[in-house]
C-alpha cells in the first residue's frame, strides 16, 4: 500500500483526521453538562433500552403522535463516551415535534465495523416497530450520524432489508439522513491513525465505504443532508462534497452546507439549542422532506 493518500504523507494525513486539539476535552464537558440537564427535563424518557447484541437507545417521545423519528448514532472519538453524552440533542428536537432516539452499539471505532452496521439496520426495525412509544410515525424515520457514525447511518440507505426483516417486503424504510462532519470514504481511515480503533483491512474499507455505495441507494430516494464546521479540515469537506455529489447522481436530493465558525464539536453542540439556526433547518429537514432536484452543492 502507499504510503500517501491524496498528496498526504502518513503524519498530515494523520493531522487531517485527529480532532482532539480542537478543544475536545470542553466540549465533552458541555456535553455532559447539556445532556444532565436533558436527562433531569424529559420525565417521559424511556433509556436502556436493551435491544439485544450490544444495541441500545435512550428514547424521548414527542410531545404528540405522528412525530418524525430522529435515530442519531454518535461519533464516540473515544471509547469511552455514550449516547448519555448526547442527550442534548433531545433538547433541540423535542420542542420542536421530533421523538428522539440515542443508540450505543453502532459505533465503527469499537472494532467492529460489521456489528456496528447491523445495528444500526436492527435500530431502524426496532424503531419502526415500535414508533408508537416515541409517539412517532413509522414512515417518517430519519438517520442522524457524526463523524465515524455517519458510516452505519449511510449504510441503512443501502441495507438489503429482506435479510433484516427476515423476508418480510420493506421499501426504503429510511426516510433520510443526517450527516455532520461525516466520514464517507474509508480509504484515509485504513491509511491513519484511525485504524487503530476501527481496524479496517483493503477489503472491508472498499465494501462498506458509503461512498462507494452511494450508486445503488434505491427508490424512493431519501433526503441527504450533509453539513460540515468551516473550521474543519480539509478531508471533512473533502468527505462531503464527494459523498453530496455521489447521492445526488444516484438520484437523492442533496442539501450540503458548510457551517461559518464552527468545528466538529461546537456544530453538534448546536442541536442541542431549540433556537439554533441549524436546529431549525435540521428539524426543517426532517418535518418537510425536500422532493424535486437537488440543491447544488
Amino acid at each position: 500500500m502507499s504510503e500517501r493518500f491524496l498528496g498526504y504523507e502518513r503524519n498530515e494525513l494523520d493531522r487531517q483526521y485527529d480532532l482532539i486539539g480542537q478543544r475536545f476535552d470542553i466540549y465533552c464537558r458541555l456535553y455532559e453538562s447539556l445532556s444532565g440537564h436533558a436527562r433531569a427535563a424529559f420525565f417521559d424518557a424511556v433509556p436502556d433500552v436493551d435491544c439485544g447484541d450490544g444495541l441500545v437507545l435512550d428514547l424521548f417521545p414527542a410531545g404528540e403522535p405522528g412525530a418524525p423519528i430522529v435515530l442519531f448514532l454518535h461519533g464516540g472519538l473515544t471509547r469511552n463516551r455514550s449516547r448519555r453524552d448526547v442527550a442534548f440533542l433531545a433538547s433541540g428536537l423535542v420542542p420542536h415535534g421530533c421523538a428522539v432516539a440515542l443508540a450505543d452499539g453502532c459505533q465503527p471505532q469499537d472494532g467492529n465495523v460489521i456489528a456496528a452496521i447491523d445495528n444500526a439496520r436492527r435500530a431502524v426495525l426496532w424503531l419502526r416497530a415500535h414508533a408508537d412509544r416515541l409517539n412517532g410515525d413509522a414512515r417518517r424515520l430519519f438517520v442522524l450520524g457524526q463523524g465515524l457514525g455517519v458510516v452505519p447511518a449511510a449504510l441503512t440507505l443501502t441495507a438489503d432489508w429482506s435479510f433484516y426483516a427476515h423476508g418480510e417486503n420493506l421499501e426504503a424504510p429510511v426516510a433520510g439522513l443526517a450527516a455532520i462532519s461525516g466520514i464517507f470514504d474509508l480509504e484515509p481511515v485504513l491509511r491513519c491513525f484511525l485504524n487503530g480503533m476501527v481496524q479496517l483491512d483493503a477489503a472491508a474499507a472498499r465494501t462498506y465505504a458509503p461512498l462507494a455505495l452511494a450508486s445503488s441507494i434505491p427508490k424512493p430516494h431519501p433526503t441527504v443532508w450533509l453539513a460540515v464546521g468551516a473550521r474543519e479540515t480539509d478531508e471533512y469537506h473533502r468527505q462531503m462534497l464527494q459523498y453530496g455529489m455521489a447521492a445526488e447522481a444516484a438520484g437523492c436530493t442533496v442539501t450540503a452546507a458548510t457551517e461559518p465558525d464552527h468545528n466538529h464539536f461546537s456544530l453538534l453542540a448546536e442541536l442541542g439549542d431549540p433556537s439554533s439556526v441549524f436546529t431549525k433547518r435540521l428539524v426543517d429537514m426532517v418535518q418537510h422532506p425536500a422532493v424535486g432536484e437537488s440543491i447544488p452543492i
